[in-house]
């Protein structure tokens, strides 16, 4: 009998402790490795339970997802890319800031692919193309922010970016978006996304504020907060068009407008210009605009609808303008008044007087009277 041959050696799962610290062995191999290096990535993995369930989900090598996140965080090699395979089937050569946008997007139930360097995202009826760093605007979600009735309406969309919020007001019914906005270079992905969604649009080149004329904006990058600061080393002439010819030519029902700081502009004009649409979602960037607009528009006849917190400064308004001939909407809107101690109150519930405070304002009325003509 010969000798017994030995069994090849069994080969033990890894736990994801193991595998963590494999990982960090092979990013940390090329610098010097340190308890406080080591430490601080694993504090990093942590203490983001939700991004690493979301990498898991929607990535088919997520380790090298996570590696990504290691040499941006530790390396301070951001720029630096690695070729990621998606679940959906999509293979992209990213970095991690790159990554994390298109992580995110496919977690928001969006399907990604790559069309000559630029990232198409498509959900439904709605496709939206462009350079992924601009793109990453849908991840906001527009159809929180500026979702409305625009059924066979005439949209005005001032600051539109690269056309997503146009795009959105198509796919909700809209016939036709105006569109303004001042930089040139986000108009040719404005335009791959008017066709790309087969709608009826209207570009102009422009920006809004009180009177025509033009800007000079300082920046670093051309993004989605373009002139909000107005600072950098580099400069942009900007043609900008007043917000009352805006306002009047437009025929527009229904108004977007996203124009970093450009929204000041709406609390100078006249009451009537404003009343010319109906609803109007607006941006605003500081409390004090805000305060200034809500006391506008109120004072032109429109009520609050929505108030949607974007942080501490920056929040979006939905106004409606009142409907004259009907006092339901105007009363809903109010907050509680009492008419007289005792006499009863409009409630913004039933937006309407019981029968008993009827009563009681007559009796008080025809008593008012009576003593006015006594004396």
């Amino acid at each position: 009998m010969g000798p017994r041959a030995t069994p090849p050696p069994q080969r033990s799962r890894k736990s994801v402790s193991d595998i963590e610290g494999c990982v960090l062995n092979r990013i940390t191999s090329n610098v010097r490795p340190t308890a406080q290096r080591a430490g601080q990535a694993m504090v990093l993995m942590r203490g983001t339970p939700r991004a690493l369930v979301m990498t898991i989900c929607t990535t088919s090598n997520f380790w090298h997802a996570l590696m990504l996140f290691l040499k941006a965080r530790i390396i301070r090699k951001p720029s630096e890319k690695t070729r990621i395979a998606l679940r959906s089937g999509a293979v992209m050569d990213l970095t991690w800031p790159e990554y994390v946008i298109v992580r995110d997007l496919l977690s928001n139930g969006y399907r990604v692919r790559q069309v000559d360097r630029l990232l198409c995202v498509e959900k439904g009826r709605i496709k939206i193309v462009g350079p992924v760093q601009l793109v990453r605007i849908v991840n906001e979600d527009p159809s929180d922010v500026y979702k409305c009735d625009c059924e066979n309406r005439v949209v005005l969309d001032v600051g539109a970016f690269i056309g997503d919020t146009a795009v959105f007001f198509s796919a909700w019914g809209a016939k036709k978006i105006i569109i303004y906005e001042p930089v040139v270079y986000f108009h040719e992905f404005i335009r791959m996304n008017i066709a790309l969604n087969g709608f009826e649009a209207e570009l102009h080149e422009e920006g809004i504020g009180n009177e025509d004329g033009y800007r000079i904006i300082h920046y670093d990058t051309a993004d989605c907060i373009f002139g909000l600061e107005d600072k950098g080393e580099q400069e942009m002439r900007i043609s900008i068009r007043s917000a009352r010819d805006v306002i009047e030519e437009s025929g527009a029902d229904v108004a977007k407008f996203d124009c970093e700081g450009a929204e000041e502009s709406l609390i100078h004009l006249p009451d009537e210009v404003l009343r010319r649409i109906r609803y109007y979602m607006i941006e605003t960037h500081t409390r004090e605009v805000k305060r200034a607009l809500l006391r506008k528009f109120q004072s032109a006849g429109f009520r609050l609808v929505r108030d949607l917190c974007g942080g501490p400064e920056c929040s979006t308004i939905h106004l409606e303008k009142r409907d004259p001939f009907s006092s339901h909407k105007m009363l809903s809107s109010q907050q509680p008044r009492a008419l007289s101690p005792g006499y009863g109150s409009i409630s913004p519930a039933s937006s309407c007087l019981t029968f008993s405070s009827c009563f009681q304002l007559l009796r008080v009325s025809v008593s008012r009277e009576s003593i006015i003509q006594h004396h």
